[in-house]
């Protein structure tokens, strides 16, 4: 979905900018200041359609996946062990030096 919005964003952005190069080409007289050479620009590419089949298969392989399916490393009382990323950091040491 957020890919539709930003096509049509896309889009919209584009058809505003070829109404104000049309604007200022009609405020100069129809032509371009002299010197002035206009960089390329493309249109958007048109949104390809949703396909349902895809969203099917989609969905089809989520729900297949279980948490069941993923494996960890438990200890002995059945919780997750986690490993930890930066061991002592989380301990304050108050060296003191005399």
């Amino acid at each position: 979905m957020a890919l539709r919005r930003e096509q049509e964003h896309a889009v919209r952005q584009y058809e505003a900018w070829t109404r104000m190069r049309e604007k200022a080409l009609r405020n100069n007289g129809g032509k371009m200041p002299d010197g002035y050479v206009e960089p390329p620009r493309d249109p958007p590419l048109p949104s390809a359609p949703i396909d349902d089949a895809d969203i099917l298969d989609l969905s089809l392989e989520l729900n297949a996946a279980s948490i069941d399916d993923v494996p960890g490393d438990m200890d002995e009382t059945g919780l997750e062990r986690v490993p930890m990323a930066d061991p002592g950091l989380d301990v304050r040491g108050t060296l003191s030096f005399q």
